[in-house]
């Protein structure tokens, strides 16, 4: 039964791979720097990761007002990457997610996208490693 299972997973993950159609780029911040051009300090980042995913899930969650009054509006989304990616390449919580291109034309919407990783979401018997991500929407 054990070996069924397994071999169902492999099976599962080659599957899910064809449903990875948003290519991506995983950076890290490594530091910051101040821009000579401007004097504002920005983040410097290192390219951990780019390859296809898939980004699904949707849950959109107001903030309460911070400094200045504004109200934020996040959503909650999940990325699938191929299995073993996130091992492999070690992704880590706080890293930036950028969508960067689409397989699909109806769904370059995406494209351009930013998100933040926030959490593996693990399990047994997966077919893609999930991540939960976050995204500013105004």
């Amino acid at each position: 039964m054990q070996r069924r299972a397994i071999a169902a997973t492999r099976r599962g993950a080659r599957r899910a791979g064809e449903l990875h159609v948003h290519h991506f780029v995983l950076r890290e911040v490594i530091g910051q720097e101040m821009d000579p051009d401007t004097a504002v300090v920005v983040d410097r980042f290192r390219e951990v990761d780019t390859g296809w995913c898939k980004v699904q899930g949707f849950n959109a969650q107001g903030t309460e007002p911070e400094a200045g009054g504004h109200s934020y509006l996040s959503g909650k989304f999940q990325v699938h990457f191929r299995r073993g990616a996130s091992a492999a390449k070690q992704y880590r919580s706080d890293m930036l997610l950028e969508i960067v291109g689409s397989k699909i034309p109806e769904d370059v919407g995406l494209v351009g996208q930013l998100f933040r990783l926030t959490e593996p979401d693990l399990k047994s018997l997966r077919t893609a490693d999930r991540w939960n991500v976050e995204v500013t929407l105004s």
